[in-house]
């Protein structure tokens, strides 16, 4: 008897403290934790290889180009695209993988204008590099992207006239055969901002504004001044920047320079 009492009395309490502590986790619910698979979506880059002609004399500079994607893709979701005047694209394509190849005959602001405005409409990457077969990325870290403005082309410098300093920021004046070449000097306020046409960093945000938009040039050189004037009639920023890197050419070797 006593212990069928016993027993009614622990199910009466087993039942009690469950109305009780669901009430409780009813009105105190624990948060849940995030899935560990939810994570923010990784930025991508484009890298655009650019060129007249894909030389095989540039394959160690290109065994290089290949290692500084390899070392974006660790953050970044990297593909690479390649411009030239003509069918030559097997001459890189062991070292680099390419996802859009274009062949265009222009100039070289023309080549990017063309190769963007005709694949617009699949182009969705955040950042784009514009690059040439001739250059090596000397520093891997040279280009911190996730300080870069977004409305804005940011390269080095050919001519510059203002207060930033910094080791890399000039295309010519740095050591080797154009060191004599002095483009960039210390001034108290920004003067005079001509950006490099070889190597360039942009985001997405400059395609929709149109700052890539198709050429209609009447046989210019598509030079520094040119680029700068172009992106600038389209009311696209300039944005100086060190980029640590050499262009290395028919024996001829550039490096980056300084602000004197």
């Amino acid at each position: 008897m006593w212990g069928g009492i016993l027993l009614y009395t622990i199910n009466a309490i087993m039942i009690i403290a469950f109305i009780v502590l669901g009430l409780d986790y009813f009105y105190n619910p624990v948060e849940i934790t995030k899935p560990l698979w939810s994570q923010e979506r990784q930025e991508s880059i484009l890298l655009i290889l650019a060129s007249n002609e894909l030389n095989p004399e540039f394959i160690p500079q290109i065994q290089e180009l290949a290692k500084y994607v390899e070392h974006l893709s660790k953050k970044y979701t990297v593909d690479v695209a390649c411009i030239s005047s003509k069918n030559d694209f097997e001459n890189y394509s062991k070292y680099l993988k390419f996802k859009y190849t274009h062949i265009n005959a222009d100039k070289q602001m023309s080549k990017v204008c063309s190769f963007i405005s005709e694949n617009k409409s699949t182009l969705n990457y955040d950042w784009y590099v514009k690059t040439r077969p001739e250059i090596v990325f000397a520093d891997f870290e040279t280009i911190d992207y996730g300080t870069l403005p977004n409305d804005s082309i940011s390269a080095r410098a050919r001519i510059y006239l203002g207060p930033y300093k910094n080791d890399y920021l000039c295309s010519v004046g740095g050591k080797g055969d154009y060191e004599h070449i002095k483009g960039c000097f210390y001034r108290n306020k920004l003067e005079t901002v001509v950006l490099d046409d070889i190597v360039y960093i942009f985001h997405k945000n400059i395609i929709n504004q149109g700052g890539f938009a198709k050429l209609h040039s009447d046989g210019e050189k598509e030079d520094e001044y040119f680029h700068s004037s172009t992106w600038s009639s389209r009311n696209i920023k300039l944005n100086p920047i060190g980029i640590n890197v050499t262009l290395n050419r028919a024996g001829t070797v550039m490096y980056s320079g300084g602000v004197i």
